[in-house]
């Protein structure tokens, strides 16, 4: 346990600045939610600010998840248990689970979720990076590029915050609960498997890399179209 323990300090300390730059995006990601609520104090009534694209669509499916109901569509009441999911569900079960176990609202776990999920995805990326490379300069960049590009080439927003304008934007598309972090999450955690799978040549692996294969196609379209092409 200790040799563990002491192994996880030392990788920690080589990639320190892999993830001091996930908690930054964590940090970036959750602050405009989080100073709105606090700068309304007691007037705050429990809504968050919705311009993050599909906020409260996200939410209502992780709210019918506490009501035990069933995702064919979140506004819809009736034939909730008869028919298919409208779209894939799987995003939707972890953050809610959590949620539940925690005893915290889903609004409120949804919130947490657009903080710690796109940390593990910056870390998956810089992983990623630094298998295919072994250099942590460049698994910083590349991590840097995916995590703050919808930053750094959205001029509208770049045009706010230089003028210094209190106007929210969906100033990064991490503010989004369940997708596109949770696709983003198991996009990069196949590609990382995928490297250890054909680096050792394992069994245990490949069976890992099918999990989370088959774990895409139930998380976004998209994303099990797109690792398909690996396969």
């Amino acid at each position: 346990m200790r040799e563990k323990i002491k192994k996880i300090i030392n990788v920690s300390k080589r990639h320190w600045l892999g993830i001091l730059l996930a908690l930054l995006v964590g940090i970036v990601t959750i602050s405009p939610n989080l100073i709105f609520i606090m700068k309304l104090g007691d007037e705050y009534k429990g809504l968050y600010i919705m311009k993050a694209d599909a906020h409260p669509y996200y939410i209502s499916r992780i709210k019918e998840m506490y009501e035990g109901n069933g995702m064919t569509n979140p506004y819809i009441y009736e034939y909730k248990f008869n028919t298919l999911p409208a779209t894939p569900i799987f995003g939707a079960y972890p953050i809610a689970i959590v949620g539940k176990i925690l005893g915290v609202k889903a609004e409120n776990i949804a919130l947490m979720s657009t903080f710690v999920i796109p940390i593990l995805v910056a870390l998956l990326v810089y992983s990623f990076g630094f298998l295919l490379t072994k250099r942590p300069l460049f698994a910083l960049l590349l991590s840097g590029l995916i995590m703050f590009g919808t930053i750094l080439f959205n001029m509208e927003d770049l045009l706010h915050l230089f003028r210094g304008e209190l106007v929210y934007t969906q100033l990064t598309i991490w503010t989004r609960p369940i997708l596109p972090t949770i696709s983003f999450l198991v996009f990069f955690l196949y590609l990382n498997v995928l490297y250890k799978a054909l680096e050792t040549k394992s069994n245990k692996w490949f069976g890992v890399l099918a999990l989370v294969y088959g774990l895409s196609f139930y998380t976004y379209l998209y994303c099990f179209l797109f690792l398909s092409l690996f396969v």
